[in-house]
């Protein structure tokens, strides 16, 4: 990513940061695993270790969900990790929620689909949702 778009990407984390109700500095430990020299796996137990990670790291990929990375590594770049690092946020409990304010919902990048779309379906019959 550009620096401007890592800046705006910073910038957006750090509105939840300041805007949610239920972010928490939380204090854990930093899982690192070295995986042969080459590479190491990260597990942040916040967010504010999370966006350390993501600021200090030049070049890390966030492994959540989905994430195709196996294949990428060995199709696109032919079996050799552009990564030094991967980041596997699954302990950010930060992640998983949804918050509300006056003008904005912001869910969390770890909400799994079942619990947002049950989310929106109660705001629905709410009709907080249209």
């Amino acid at each position: 990513k550009s620096d401007a778009q890592q800046e705006r990407l910073l910038q957006k984390i750090e509105y939840v940061l300041t805007h949610s109700d239920n972010v928490a500095a939380m204090k854990g430990s930093l899982s690192v695993v070295d995986v042969g020299g080459k590479m190491e796996w990260v597990q942040p137990s916040s967010l504010r270790e999370l966006l350390e990670i993501i600021h200090q790291s030049s070049s890390s990929k966030i492994i959540a969900g989905n994430t195709e990375v196996g294949i990428e590594i060995k199709f696109k770049h032919r079996g050799e990790s552009p990564y030094a690092t991967f980041v596997n946020p699954s302990s950010v409990f930060e992640l998983y929620g949804i918050t509300e304010d006056d003008t904005h919902t912001i869910v969390g990048a770890n909400m799994d689909l079942s619990s947002l779309s049950e989310y929106c379906h109660k705001q629905k019959q709410e009709e907080r949702l249209t």
